[in-house]
């Protein structure tokens, strides 16, 4: 377990860096990547178990896993340090005047409205399918492991 001062700056870069990607699909400008580290580093954000930092580290190296063990977690772990993390920069990303607006509602014709929500429905599905298995290995390969 890392305490949050444990962190290097480069580590935090790099979440920074991914789950923006993964938020928006995009990389933030380094004005956005020092808010969340010091986010991070403000409001405690650490892992606090061996699972956590095993989850953690997986996703940084694995990025295309990060969708399925953000819903993974979301279902069985919402206090992980994965989804904290990804809240924090969606948090700093959202509170800024460049992203602000990708989070705002969209008007959209009821027809349009639906078919997105059988679209990301399906889509969130999927992922948690995938991901619940993913995440059951990542912490019996971790548990092997200690």
């Amino acid at each position: 377990m890392k305490p949050e001062n444990s962190y290097k700056d480069s580590e935090l870069e790099e979440e920074a860096l991914l789950f923006a990607r993964y938020l928006l699909d995009c990389d933030p400008p380094r004005e956005m990547v020092s808010r969340y580290i010091d986010t991070i580093r403000q409001l405690g954000v650490n892992t606090v178990t061996t699972s956590d930092e095993h989850i953690l580290n997986f996703s940084v190296s694995h990025p295309w896993s990060i969708p399925f063990l953000d819903a993974a977690t979301g279902i069985l772990r919402p206090e992980a340090a994965l989804r904290k993390k990804i809240y924090a920069m969606a948090a700093v990303l959202e509170a800024s005047p460049r992203y602000s607006e990708c989070f705002l509602p969209v008007n959209l014709s009821p027809l349009v409205l639906f078919s997105r929500l059988i679209t990301n429905g399906f889509t969130a599905f999927l992922k948690v399918i995938i991901g619940i298995p993913m995440l059951m290995l990542i912490g019996k390969g971790k548990r092997a492991n200690d």
